[in-house]
This record gives C-alpha cells, structure tokens and sequence, in this order.
C-alpha cells in the first residue's frame, strides 16, 4: 500500500464462516484475527474491517432449506440473509471513518444465540 500524508484507505475482508456463522476452522491466520492484526499494524493511514456474514439466500445455498427453516426459527430477525443485507453492511462499515479493528456480523442475529 502506497499513500500518501492525508489519504485514507480501507481493506475490507469478509471472513470464512460456516452457513450458521461460526468461524471455519483450520485456515491460516482467520479473518477475524487477521482484521485485529491489520488494524495495529496499519493504522492510522489503513483502516481495517472485516463483515461476517450468516446464511445467505445465494444460489450456493438455494437447496439448504433445512437450514433456512431452521435460521427463520432461531434468528431473531427470523430469516436468512439476502445478498442485498451484506452488501450494504460493507457500504456503512467502509463509509465508517472512525471504525477499525471491527468484525460486523451480519447474521440475523444468531450470534445472540
């Protein structure tokens, strides 16, 4: 990353979770570590973020309808997520000039579970 005095950048990253949102283990360093680490590192030119998504309706996951069911009936938002969701989540925390550090999760709120 090359800026220069007065410039702002941000490094998004969307961490790998399982259909429920847990965090998948077994990758390197995860994203959730890794988005801490960044935003030590890189700050306060580089503002580090990550969102975390839950279950998604994508045609990935258009056949995982126990699971939907399932969300609808745990979630307290009682749905899956749609594409839409996500999408604006990174618009808010990218437009978010004092957050770094952050992992969002966007799941319905399962991780009140």
């Amino acid at each position: 990353i090359n800026l220069t005095r007065g410039q702002d950048a941000l490094l998004m990253d969307v961490p790998d979770v399982d259909e429920q949102g847990i965090r998948l283990p077994g990758k390197d360093l995860s994203g959730f570590e890794l988005t801490v680490l960044l935003a030590n590192v890189c700050g306060p030119e580089v503002r580090v973020n990550a969102v975390a998504p839950g279950l998604i309706r994508t045609p990935w996951t258009e056949e995982w309808d126990t699971l939907h069911n399932a969300v609808s009936h745990i979630a307290p938002l009682k749905r899956s997520g749609e594409a839409i969701d996500v999408a604006r989540a990174i618009v808010d925390v990218a437009a978010s000039a004092y957050m770094t550090g952050q992992v969002v999760a966007i799941d319905g709120g399962m991780t009140l579970r």
